[in-house]
């Protein structure tokens, strides 16, 4: 028996720069056993199919994490770039001499 490893619908939502396209599975949960009856695979369907979407929310919540480190690195990079060229801009103006005109 396989079932598919959806998607969460509410990540679909809120997630517009993943490139996935929508209800794109994430994977396939899927189940053998030898000797295994069909009114057993009926019964357990719903576990499995509870298992997926759990499979489903650790996938999400991983890829998740990972974005939000990158963007918090990315933060930090500019924060420090800045630091950077505000250190390399002059304290003060030079005093210069008043400008002729012509």
């Amino acid at each position: 028996m396989a079932i598919p490893i959806d998607k969460l619908p509410v990540i679909e939502a809120v997630d517009r720069d993943h490139r996935d396209p929508p209800g794109r599975a994430l994977g396939v949960l899927y189940l053998d056993s030898r000797g295994a009856h069909e009114r057993v695979f009926r019964a357990r369907r719903q576990v499995l199919r509870t298992l997926a979407r759990e499979a489903a929310t650790v996938v999400e919540n991983a890829r998740l994490f990972a974005v939000v480190g990158a963007k918090r690195r990315g933060s930090i990079r500019i924060q420090i770039a800045s630091e950077i060229q505000q250190r390399l801009l002059p304290k003060s103006l030079p005093d210069l001499p008043p400008a002729r005109g012509g």
